[in-house]
């Protein structure tokens, strides 16, 4: 399970938009979506039991595709 978090440029903090049962890969589709409809967010995904988010590879991974 992930935690969906954004962050707007005048807040400077994370807020939950919403949780995800998902796979690594179906997380970082969402977060493309996300990223693409609303792009003066920024939007990450931590992991519900770990509390640690998506690695940086992997983000830049998603943003490369």
């Amino acid at each position: 399970m992930y935690n969906i978090e954004i962050m707007g440029s005048k807040s400077g903090q994370w807020t939950f938009y919403e949780s995800m049962d998902a796979s690594r890969d179906g997380v970082r589709s969402h977060i493309r979506l996300i990223r693409c409809s609303f792009p003066n967010f920024s939007v990450r995904a931590v992991e519900s039991d770990s509390g640690h988010l998506l690695s940086p590879l992997d983000l830049e991974v998603m943003e490369s595709n």
